[in-house]
C-alpha cells in the first residue's frame, strides 16, 4: 500500500494524523473571508501540547464578521476582536510555520476540508505572502475529507441515508438527536476524530 511507504514503519496510523479546521467570517464574500479561528489538533493526544496548534483571530480593520457566521460560532464581536487574539500576520506567520515543521509527513482530515478549509488556508497564506498551497503530497500529506467518505459509505451501504453531508447531520446520524455542535474549530476537529 502507498500509505506505508511515505510513513515510517515504527509509527501507527494515530501518530501521523491530524485534524484541520476554520471558522471564518462568513461564506458570503468567499475569497475575501477571514480566519477568525484554526485549529490543527493531534489525534488522541491531550489537545494541549505542542503536536497542536489552536488560534482564534482578531479582524483587520475595515473587516466585519456576517451575522450569520457570529451565530454560528456562538461569539459576540467583541470576543472575536478581543486583543488577547493573534493578529492575521502573526496567525498566518504562525500557521505556515507550525504546518512546515510539524506536519511533513501527515494525515490531514476534516469535515469538508478540500472544498473549504484548505482553499481558505491557501487565500490567506498568500494575502500574507507566505507560499499557498501548503498541503502537497510532496511534503508527504494525505488529506482524508470526512465528506467524501460519507458520500462513499453512503454509497456502498444503504443503512448509511444521511439525508445531507454536514458535519452536524452526520453526528446526529451516529450519536443521536441529543447531539449538539459547538461550532469552534478545536470541537469541530474533536467530531471528526
Amino acid at each position: 500500500m502507498e500509505l506505508n511507504s511515505k510513513f515510517s514503519k515504527n509509527q501507527s496510523f494515530y501518530d501521523v494524523l491530524f485534524g484541520f479546521d476554520t471558522e471564518t467570517t462568513g461564506l458570503d464574500k468567499y475569497p475575501d473571508t477571514r480566519p477568525t479561528d484554526i485549529a490543527i489538533l493531534k489525534f488522541m493526544s491531550d489537545f494541549k501540547n505542542d503536536f497542536n496548534l489552536e488560534m482564534r483571530i482578531r479582524l483587520p480593520f475595515g473587516h466585519f464578521i456576517s451575522p450569520t457566521a457570529l451565530i454560528i460560532q456562538n461569539k459576540f464581536y467583541k470576543e472575536i476582536n478581543s486583543r488577547d487574539n493573534y493578529d492575521f500576520y502573526d496567525a498566518m506567520a504562525k500557521l505556515n510555520a507550525f504546518i512546515k515543521v510539524k506536519l511533513r509527513h501527515k494525515i490531514i482530515c476534516g469535515h469538508n476540508i478540500n472544498n473549504f478549509d484548505l482553499k481558505q488556508a491557501n487565500v490567506w497564506l498568500n494575502k500574507a505572502l507566505y507560499d499557498p498551497y501548503p498541503f502537497q503530497e510532496k511534503y508527504g500529506h494525505v488529506i482524508i475529507d470526512t465528506i467524501s467518505v460519507a458520500k462513499f459509505v453512503k454509497a456502498i451501504d444503504e443503512n448509511f441515508n444521511f439525508p445531507n453531508f454536514k458535519l452536524e447531520t452526520i453526528m446526529k446520524f451516529f450519536l443521536g438527536d441529543s447531539y449538539k455542535q459547538a461550532h469552534g474549530s478545536a470541537a469541530d476537529v474533536k467530531d471528526v476524530f
